[in-house]
């Protein structure tokens, strides 16, 4: 039987999360391509012992960096950009 590796090549959304598993770091989770798929994925890692946050960052956007701003997602609201 032959397992394809897994990895993020294609997938548009990064869900990460601070605290869990490692403390005090932040540690990526996974990666989907669906948003909602993305929510549920950082809703539970919310749930873990120590997740002090959870994040989704959508790779294709103009600037990836940013994380989507989900309701408890995080305390920073993202702005909207101009232009």
């Amino acid at each position: 039987m032959t397992l394809f590796p897994t990895g993020d090549r294609g997938q548009r959304y990064e869900v990460s999360s601070t605290g869990y598993p490692l403390e005090g770091q932040v540690c990526i989770a996974g990666w989907t391509d669906i948003l909602p798929d993305a929510e549920r994925m950082a809703a539970a890692l919310r749930l873990a012992p120590g997740c002090t946050a959870a994040s989704i960052r959508d790779r294709w956007a103009r600037e990836p960096s940013d994380p989507i701003n989900l309701a408890g997602s995080g305390p920073t609201p993202i702005e909207p950009r101009e232009g």
